[in-house]
């Protein structure tokens, strides 16, 4: 296992743990398609490593995978009903100044896995267990 990306801000991203990983790519694999809570993969060669992982920003813009052009995380987190009380403190990952994943949201579409991609790194989301 590689962990290949730092917190940000480890306080703020409440109740979450996540995992990093390098593989070689799959004949056939693709980027999710649709919405991963969980986790995502992305082709490895597009990003710049060390990763971060943040809580969103003002003006954070990304391409979900498949979809037209950039919009405002902040419209894509109210779109997918996540609470307002939580979007200040969602994780968000990135890549340089770009967003490669958020939990519950498409990969962006400049990192996603295509027929050239030789590595992928996945990211996992566990929940942090409490301490009785």
């Amino acid at each position: 296992l590689c962990i290949d990306f730092t917190l940000a801000h480890p306080e703020r991203v409440a109740g979450l743990v996540l995992v990093g990983a390098r593989s070689g790519a799959q004949r056939g694999r693709r980027s999710f398609r649709g919405d991963d809570a969980v986790g995502a993969a992305v082709d490895a060669a597009k990003l710049d490593f060390p990763l971060l992982v943040r809580n969103r920003r003002p003006g954070d813009l990304y391409r979900p995978l498949g979809a037209p052009g950039r919009k405002k995380l902040k419209e894509v987190l109210r779109e997918k009903a996540v609470p307002a009380a939580d979007r200040d403190r969602w994780p968000v990952v990135v890549s340089g100044d770009a967003i490669v994943w958020a939990p519950g949201l498409p990969v962006a579409e400049r990192f996603k896995i295509g027929e050239r991609t030789t590595d992928v790194w996945s990211v996992r989301v566990k929940r942090r267990r409490r301490r009785p």
